[in-house]
């Protein structure tokens, strides 16, 4: 009898036997209809039944009498044979016993792509089945087994269990299911696989296992006397069938730990079989030796292949590999395989593993299964090329968990051994714990880290050493050793994450200094050295260039005006393009001003002239260079610029040109027409604002504007009156063939006071603030990624 059961798509299942039933789970939440089951089965099949739950079900059919059953798959459909003929035979999967790291006894089963643990209680018996679903084609224990902690049902797809002892569980590591307890399962070797089979080779399949534990011998004798043996049997092998011979020396070697040796024999037998390369085995043993041989780029090669992915004894050399990368969470991943079988190795292997698995712990902070696997590591078989480590890790493990004092001990004790790595790493700790608790200043920290810092190199420790430096150094002020001690760890070491985090907290510093602020408690002298210094930390795009824009201010307020040039000329010349470039040219432009050289100013404007520029930068860009026509003497070409602009600003600029090109009259009703009606008002006027009226009577008067004259007295003389330019204001207001001497005077006090410097000093208020209007903020995108140069 044939029963199909048809899916729209491929479902996972387990089937098997338990006393006269036959159960079927399928990983799926479609009906299954039994209606046609029932009558088909009617005489053969006392019941059938079925359990839906959420994501899958459960068919058992309860039969009258024992018979043989089978199950197929094609395509999506599942069919269960009952009866005589079986449809196809099921693979057989087996048991096979392992150690794990604490030397408890475990089951593995090797089931290719296992797909879900589930737990079913029987009715007749009213225990619980456990069992692992797959998908095809057909894979079981075809035969029972009985332990004493447990019992293999016989299964045609699937794995199933029940448990006689408390604590049993089950779980799958990629490709392996494992049965296991708290303790180790009650497990002798009847029935069973011994060991894990781990270098097993493909393409010798008649020879015998190769384990690291069965390959060793007793004593020296027994070592060289099987020694002896496979090289007599390599030097009788005639040239072209030495693969075998090799294979099996270089085995016998890598089971002994002679890693060196057992490289140059695999790689003598490649040479004479290119197909090796392709070998799972072969990769695996070549992955070990590298390991050992202690070549992790090499290993990692051979180990991080498809076909080893969820392979345990792989997972081993796997997790020492990423430890020695640095790779922390593969090794984790790779970790709890590992741990499944590292019991069939020797103890020197068992214990680098676990020194490896606690360290990917503790570099993931998960500190507490970090002290597990220390747990389970002898202290009298950690050798002394091990101890240091094993010490290093159990004192990180202490400090984690707030035994100051433990940790230091121990940090301590490794400081003073022969193993200088870790002994620079037990002392770098060691500063931490103690600056943190308060035993240590910070100048006392400083002075033991640069030594630290200089005595060792070379590996993550110095990187560590000078990342804790510089954050001390910039904690105390001395950002220029902080920003060396980032350079230094540069040039140790570039793709470090450690040289990254350092970088990005310098980065920070540096924004802090130049953006934020900061550097004003600096003198400007010593600010634009350590800018130049470490230009290379400018941050590309707008924020870069307003920390040059306020770099190049604060140069301009202490008369630093060629260094401000210098600063901005680099912008213009060589990072900048576009508004940006045309934005920072008007700030150089106007420094040029500053520095009574109209000549250049014209030159830089005219250079980064373009089209299509913001308005408020093209008005930005046009005082400028209107203030610069003037100061060069083309008053005429400074208003045609500005002849459709308006604001104080524009109204403060024509006044000027008027002036310097001596039309009195127009520079005298710019002037008064700037303060509009501020002459009847209340409040006094400010110092600018009695200047500029006092100029505007010297320009009616030069002018000879008479009735003009008399206005401007007429409006200001109560505001000037209570002011200290009161007689100066009395003596511009004579009429004009009165004024003499005494109006000379105030006329070359007025022409004394430097109008540019005026215009300077609104020019930096508004636009070379930090406070940046959206459009100004839109416009200054530089084009490249080159931080200023």
């Amino acid at each position: 009898m044939r029963v199909v059961f048809p899916f729209s798509e491929p479902v996972s299942s387990a089937v098997f036997r338990r006393n006269d039933s036959i159960w079927l789970v399928f990983d799926t939440d479609a009906t299954i209809d039994t209606r046609g089951m029932v009558s088909a089965l009617a005489e053969t099949a006392e019941r059938i039944d079925v359990e839906q739950f959420e994501d899958y079900q459960i068919l058992r059919l309860d039969m009258n009498d024992p018979v043989l059953a089978t199950v197929g798959v094609d395509g999506n459909a599942w069919s269960l044979v009952i009866g005589d003929m079986i449809l196809e035979p099921s693979i057989p999967l087996q048991l096979e016993r392992n150690v794990r790291g604490d030397g408890g006894s475990v089951l593995r089963v090797l089931y290719r792509d296992p797909q879900h643990i589930r737990e079913i209680t029987d009715p007749f018996v009213g225990d619980t089945i456990s069992l692992v679903t797959g998908f095809g084609p057909p894979r079981g224990l075809l035969k029972p087994q009985k332990f004493v902690d447990l019992e293999a049902l016989s299964s045609a797809q699937g794995i199933a269990i029940v448990t006689r002892s408390d604590g049993i569980k089950m779980q799958v590591l990629g490709d392996d299911v494992i049965i296991e307890r708290k303790g180790g399962l009650s497990l002798s070797n009847r029935h069973l696989r011994g060991g894990t089979g781990a270098l097993n080779t493909i393409v010798d399949p008649e020879s015998s296992n190769v384990e690291f534990v069965s390959l060793s011998t007793e004593g020296p004798g027994a070592y060289r006397s099987r020694l002896i043996e496979l090289q007599r049997k390599l030097s009788r092998s005639p040239a072209g069938k030495r693969r075998k011979p090799l294979i099996e020396l270089s085995r016998f070697y890598l089971a002994h730990q002679f890693a060196q040796e057992a490289l140059g024999l695999m790689n003598l037998a490649l040479e004479e079989e290119p197909a090796l390369a392709e070998d799972t085995s072969f990769n695996l043993m070549m992955g070990a030796a590298q390991t050992m041989a202690g070549r992790p780029q090499e290993a990692y090669a051979h180990l991080n292949r498809p076909d080893l992915k969820n392979n345990p004894d792989a997972a081993i050399w796997q997790t020492i590999v990423d430890v020695k990368l640095g790779n922390w969470t593969p090794a984790r991943i790779a970790m709890p395989r590992g741990r499944t079988v590292v019991g069939n190795y020797p103890s020197a292997i068992q214990t680098e593993f676990k020194l490896a698995a606690a360290q990917a712990m503790v570099e993931v902070n998960d500190f507490g299964v970090a002290n597990g696997v220390l747990a389970e590591i002898e202290p009298s078989e950690v050798t002394p090329a091990q101890a240091a480590r094993y010490d290093i890790l159990r004192g990180r493990v202490a400090d984690a968990s707030g035994r100051s004092q433990q940790a230091l001990t121990v940090f301590d004790l490794v400081t003073r051994s022969d193993d200088r790595p870790r002994a620079a790493e037990a002392e770098y700790r060691a500063l931490r714990i103690r600056y943190r608790d308060g035993e240590r200043s910070v100048d006392e920290t400083i002075d033991q880290l640069a030594g630290l810092a200089t005595s060792w190199r070379g590996d993550e420790v110095e990187l560590k050493t000078l990342r804790f430096l510089a954050q001390l150094y910039a904690e105390r002020g001395q950002y220029r050793e902080a920003f060396e001690a980032m350079k230094s760890a540069v040039q140790a070491d570039p793709d470090s994450d450690t040289t990254r985090l350092l970088q990005e907290e310098m980065n920070g510093l540096f924004n802090a200094l130049f953006l934020d602020g900061k550097a004003d408690e600096m003198s400007p002298v010593k600010a634009l050295a350590l800018y130049y210094d470490f230009r290379e930390l400018t941050p590309i795009g707008r924020q870069g260039d307003e920390m040059v824009r306020q770099l190049a201010k604060r140069l301009v307020e202490v008369d630093l005006l060629d260094q401000a040039t210098e600063l901005l000329r680099h912008q213009v010349d060589n990072r900048l393009k576009g508004a940006a470039r045309a934005q920072i040219a008007a700030d150089l432009a106007a420094i040029y001003l500053m520095d009574r050289k109209a000549d250049e100013a014209l030159r830089v404007l005219n250079r980064s002239r373009q089209a299509s520029l913001p308005s408020t930068l093209e008005r930005q860009r046009n005082i400028v260079e209107a203030r610069a026509l003037t100061e060069n003497g083309r008053p005429d070409l400074a208003l045609e610029l500005v002849r459709n602009m308006r604001g104080s600003d524009v109204d403060r600029l024509r006044a000027d040109t008027f002036w310097a090109a001596e039309s009195w009259r127009d520079a005298g009703e710019q002037l008064e027409a700037m303060h509009g009606s501020r002459w009847s008002d209340n409040i006094p006027l400010d110092e600018l604002e009695r200047r500029d009226i006092l100029r505007a009577g010297i320009a009616f008067s030069l002018a000879g504007d008479q009735l003009s004259l008399e206005r401007l007295q007429t409006k200001y003389t109560g505001k000037m009156a209570q002011s200290p330019e009161a007689l100066a204001f009395e003596v511009v207001t004579r009429p004009i063939e009165t004024q003499g001497v005494e109006f000379l005077e105030v006329a070359n006090r007025l022409a004394d006071t430097d109008s540019l410097e005026t215009f300077l000093k609104e020019y930096r208020r508004q636009y070379m603030s930090p406070t940046r209007t959206q459009e100004d903020q839109a416009a200054a995108v530089p084009a490249g990624n080159d931080p200023a140069g």
